[in-house]
């Protein structure tokens, strides 16, 4: 019970400093709105870490405390990727293209097969490089979601690059 307090806490600090509410429905506010996001990604030209947890997940607690908090604190990623938290358990989600779906349908996008798991997508949902499912060795972990990171920002400027000169 207390694991599941301590990700609500910190759901909800993450929810605070980095999602926008959407004021325009009722039924959207609080709503994870991966349009906003998605110009925000794109004006920066960063890629997006998507990590997907679900309540009662110790693997996603840990990630949370041991990799996704310290990289945002430490702020030596604020200018390679943009982080988003995606509770599975949730209903719906704005996709990319600012169209409300159904969560289910979000997650199917990127064959998810357990919780947690770590998608690097650009502005438009595209995968970047290849998904990063459950915990596996703890130890090589760090490295390879900077490897992750490091090839969806390489990714996101060719792209640029490639559109803009």
């Amino acid at each position: 019970m207390t694991q599941l307090i301590r990700m609500v806490a910190w759901t909800g600090m993450l929810l605070m400093f980095h999602y926008p509410v959407v004021a325009d429905e009722a039924s959207t506010i609080g709503m994870l709105d991966l349009a906003a996001v998605a110009q925000q990604a794109d004006e920066k030209r960063l890629p997006i870490l998507l990590l997907f947890l679900e309540d009662d997940c110790e693997d996603c607690t840990k990630i949370m405390e041991e990799f996704i908090l310290p990289m945002q604190r430490s702020g030596e990623y604020t200018d390679k990727v943009l982080v988003r938290i995606v509770n599975i358990e949730t209903d719906r989600v704005r996709d990319f293209t600012g169209k409300v779906i159904a969560m289910d349908s979000f997650v199917d996008r990127y064959n998810l097969e357990l919780t947690p798991s770590v998608a690097i997508v650009n502005a438009q949902g595209d995968e970047l490089a290849a998904v990063i499912s459950g915990m596996g060795n703890v130890d090589f972990y760090a490295s390879s979601l900077d490897e992750a990171i490091d090839l969806g920002l390489n990714s996101v400027r060719k792209e640029h690059e490639k559109f803009h000169h």
